[in-house]
């Protein structure tokens, strides 16, 4: 199986499920569908696509997480993450929710196997409505790379010349809407 098809399998997968959990009823499960543009430490510019699934809590200010996030970059390889977030929330409304986002992941790059580990932070506002939810984000993603000598290959097994990169990947949403059902 090429990258490719199992991302397109991850989010199949992440899509079917959260869907037969709202498919339930009100039972607590979310699912959200977005993205934003991205901003690397050293890929430059791009976008991600998120994909969440928010998952019942016995605790009204802690909440589960988990996100699924696809990014693409002008400098570089493409990035597929999986993360198990905590999503804490001090106080909601009926008309704004801020929320804190604490997480761990595994951070795949087209190039690189295995997932490196890495971790996210990130800052919200969910503004509630009757059947859906919008959720403006801004999220930052750092994970380590196995070499820190290693140059990106690029498409064709080309060795892209003369760029500079650090061992920390840091990725940055600085504002991502998605909407959750």
């Amino acid at each position: 199986m090429t990258g490719k098809q199992a991302t397109l399998s991850a989010v199949a997968l992440a899509v079917l499920l959260a869907a037969s959990a709202s498919a339930q009823g009100s039972s607590g499960f979310s699912l959200g569908v977005g993205g934003g543009f991205a901003k690397s430490n050293d890929l430059g510019l791009g976008y991600e696509l998120t994909s969440t699934l928010e998952v019942p809590s016995p605790f009204s200010v802690v909440r589960p997480r988990f996100d699924l996030l696809l990014a693409d970059f002008s400098d570089g390889p493409n990035l597929a993450a999986l993360s198990a977030n905590a999503l804490v929330t001090p106080f909601a409304s009926p008309r704004v929710a801020p929320y804190l986002l604490l997480g761990v992941g595994a951070y795949m790059e087209e190039t690189s196997r295995p997932p490196k580990f890495g971790g996210s932070l990130g800052v919200g506002l969910r503004l509630p409505g009757q059947f859906r939810s919008v959720v403006i984000e801004s999220h930052l993603h750092l994970y380590l790379l196995a070499d820190r000598w290693a140059a990106y290959q690029g498409p064709n097994s080309q060795q892209v010349v003369g760029l500079s990169f650090s061992r920390r990947r840091i990725l940055w949403k600085p504002i991502g809407i998605t909407i959750q059902f």
